[in-house]
């Protein structure tokens, strides 16, 4: 049967991309040695106190590609990894064809932006836990194409919602037509395990609620309808105002906003109602927004079941005893809606705003006072914004992963943060330069900017419930402008006194002092060539039992002589040269009882697998490299 499902094709679209030495890319199939091949991570370095949970934070120079496949792929490093990444953030090329300097390359074809971004998001997803979250950082460009891609990997019940950044904090009047404002955040879950965390609640939100009836929970007074009434017909009818006498229906479009029975039972405490069928058929359907012939007949009105001065004794007297129902009567007879303070905190809006998040320019700023002189990033994004992407997703201990590093950002926010990272910075010079040295200066202390010094403001006065700092703050700027445009009567020193009250001022605070630490580790070269239809080594290619072992995903073992790896029980041996009887002999002398063999070698006697199988059944010879990369499709 031909699947209905909605997909995006693209040129190439069954291929594989495979970095050039000099630039660029090629074409290949996917299953080319040169692409399926595991290449070995080579440690060069450590900063700061790598020990603990400090030891997962890696910052990995090399393609993005070949370091997310080896932790996906080299036990010693999946078994650390894989899986177990709660938070990916990604800001990938952007697409725009512009190229930012010897620093980043923004310029590739569709095609080819969407194949590298495809092959990384599928090794992305194996490293995240059932749990994870990826949110995937763009523009215009590529973000309806990007969004297809990311809901053929997660699943379109997986997209957790999308986040519009509020990226310039003014116009720009250079371009021919509109002057972009934001950036899109997309947001996948990798399972429906994946859920954000609530934030603290804002106090202006809170500031809403009160309780004027003794309720303990504070409530406001909430629109007590819902929309879709075309679909919810049993849900729209009259109700008798118990103080007026009036029939009240919803606005048009709109239904009441629960059932009917948790209507009534709330009404009723306040007076006696029934339900009675009446004449309003054309009421109805001009509310449903139906003809009347499509109308769902026989819904029955709720009426007074007492005279009108009755029902208004009655309800007086029930709001005075407090303690009001779902549905409230309001004083001129209307009915309002109970809502209830949420107590579990607020989920993440979808729209940032720039005061709250930071803008291009800050995270600029940012840039420079790490790296006076030098402007080499013409997006970096701001501490603020990655801090509310991480405490949004994760907590402290969880893993975060950027496979596009570039300045940093991201890895600092987390270490700062007190989570586990791992970035990730293709080129050299980037990390040499800025990726490196920033977060040396996090481990050190001497990182001073971003969120390290929050920009949280206080006040100078005790502010009553309801009142934030941020409205102190709107509230001096517009008496400031009253002041200046003497649109106030008073003494220069009273104006002058009020104002002085009303400032804020920053928050001491700071968050982060130093401490921890990361390795560096180096993407090695591939070991293989392809000439035609066959795999050849690289010719003087050194340490080939571990990048055997990789390959075909046995851990390394050290404590026993002669043996590179085990799978559970069997074990992996390397020769670098002939596997013939002699090598054979030697290699079953290392096993013990119950261990299978896999013996590697460069050359292979036309009767290895032969003399191995009468003499280790279970057992089997491979040919380095060509049978690596058909047994690797199997095993890996």
């Amino acid at each position: 049967m031909t699947s209905k499902r909605l997909a995006l094709t693209w040129f190439n679209q069954d291929k594989a991309l495979l970095p050039l030495p000099a630039g660029g890319y090629e074409w290949v199939e996917r299953d080319d040695p040169r692409v399926t091949e595991v290449r070995l991570l080579r440690e060069t370095g450590r900063v700061g106190e790598v020990t603990g949970t400090s030891a997962d934070n890696l910052l990995i120079v090399g393609d993005s590609y070949q370091a997310l496949n080896a932790l996906n792929s080299i036990p010693e490093y999946s078994r650390e990894y894989r899986g177990k990444v709660k938070l990916v953030y990604i800001d990938p090329p952007f697409n725009t064809e512009q190229t930012f300097g010897e620093f980043y390359d923004d310029n590739f074809d569709h095609s080819v932006w969407l194949t590298i971004f495809r092959d990384r998001v599928k090794q992305l997803s194996d490293l995240m836990s059932d749990d994870g979250v990826i949110w995937v950082h763009l523009d215009d460009a590529e973000v309806h194409r990007a969004r297809m891609v990311l809901d053929a990997e997660f699943g379109i019940d997986n997209h957790l919602g999308t986040v519009v950044w509020q990226k310039a904090d003014g116009p720009r009047n250079d371009l021919p037509n509109f002057s972009p404002d934001h950036d899109t955040l997309l947001v996948y879950g990798k399972t429906s395990e994946a859920k954000l965390i609530r934030s603290a609640r804002d106090e202006s939100l809170n500031s809403i609620y009160k309780s004027v009836d003794g309720d303990p929970r504070p409530w406001y007074d909430d629109n007590p309808t819902a929309p879709s009434a075309h679909r919810n017909q049993t849900w729209v009818y009259a109700i008798q105002s118990p103080i007026t006498g009036e029939l009240m229906y919803p606005a048009n479009g709109r239904c009441w906003g629960t059932k009917q029975e948790t209507v009534l039972a709330a009404l009723s405490e306040y007076a006696p109602y029934k339900q009675v069928v009446i004449d309003d058929d054309e009421k109805r359907a001009e509310v449903c927004g139906v003809p009347v012939a499509e109308l769902r007949k026989g819904i029955p009105a709720l009426l007074l079941d007492v005279p009108l001065e009755e029902a208004r004794e009655l309800t007086e007297k029930r709001k005075a005893a407090g303690m009001w129902p779902e549905y409230i009567i309001r004083p001129k007879g209307s009915i309002g809606r109970k809502r209830i303070q949420p107590d579990k905190g607020s989920n993440a809006r979808t729209i940032w705003f720039n005061s709250e998040v930071g803008h291009n320019r800050e995270a600029k700023a940012e840039i420079k006072a790490l790296f006076p002189g030098v402007n080499p990033f013409s997006t970096p994004k701001p501490e603020r914004l990655l801090r509310k992407i991480i405490e949004v997703t994760t907590r402290p201990g969880e893993i975060v992963l950027d496979c596009f590093a570039g300045s940093g950002t991201t890895a600092a926010v987390a270490h700062k943060l007190g989570r586990r990272w791992i970035t990730v910075e293709t080129v050299k010079n980037t990390v040499d330069n800025f990726t490196a040295p920033r977060l040396m200066k996090v481990v050190d202390g001497s990182d001073m900017g971003g969120v390290t010094q929050p920009k949280e403001r206080v006040a100078n006065i005790s502010l009553p419930d309801g009142v934030t700092v941020s409205m102190l703050d709107e509230a001096r700027k517009v008496f400031e402008k009253l002041v200046k445009a003497e649109a106030l009567e008073a003494d220069s020193d009273t104006l002058a006194s009020l104002i002085k009250q009303m400032k804020t001022k920053p928050a001491k605070e700071r968050l982060w002092h130093g401490g921890g630490g990361f390795r560096t580790l180096q993407v090695e070269e591939p070991r293989t060539v392809v000439a035609g239809d066959r795999a050849f080594l690289v010719e003087g290619a050194a340490d080939l039992g571990r990048w055997v072992a990789a390959q075909l995903g046995y851990t390394l073992t050290s404590d026993r002589r002669g043996i590179v790896g085990v799978k559970n029980r069997d074990v992996l041996v390397v020769v670098d040269g002939m596997v013939d009887e002699a090598q054979i002999a030697h290699a079953v002398s290392l096993l013990s009882d119950g261990e299978t063999l896999t013996l590697a070698g460069v050359a292979v006697h036309p009767d290895a697998t032969s003399l191995l199988a009468n003499m280790w059944a279970g057992s089997r010879v491979i040919k380095v490299p060509d049978g690596l990369f058909k047994q690797s499709k199997v095993i890996r």
